[in-house]
């Protein structure tokens, strides 16, 4: 057996001689990140939808506000979000 003393005994109880630190974080992670997705969909009708897309248009739309501000506060209409 390899790994840390903590995977040795997870490797011991479970029976998974590949189990890595953080594997169950992972696999908690990803159901719930499916399941949300499953929901969103369903809510939304939107079948392509991805977690992260709506927070991704929130941040796009506040980012392409504070550009315009920015454009009219220092007329430098080359500014993009982040470059101060």
């Amino acid at each position: 057996r390899q790994g840390n003393a903590f995977e040795q005994v997870v490797q011991r109880v479970t029976g998974d001689e590949d189990y890595k630190f953080g594997d169950i974080t992972r696999s908690v992670v990803d159901s719930t990140t499916h399941s949300v997705e499953d929901v969103v969909r369903a809510v939304t009708h939107d079948e392509n939808y991805q977690f992260g897309d709506i927070t991704k248009k929130a941040l796009g739309s506040t980012a392409g506000g504070i550009e315009g501000v920015v454009h009219s506060l220092t007329g430098n209409e080359d500014y993009k979000f982040g470059d101060l």
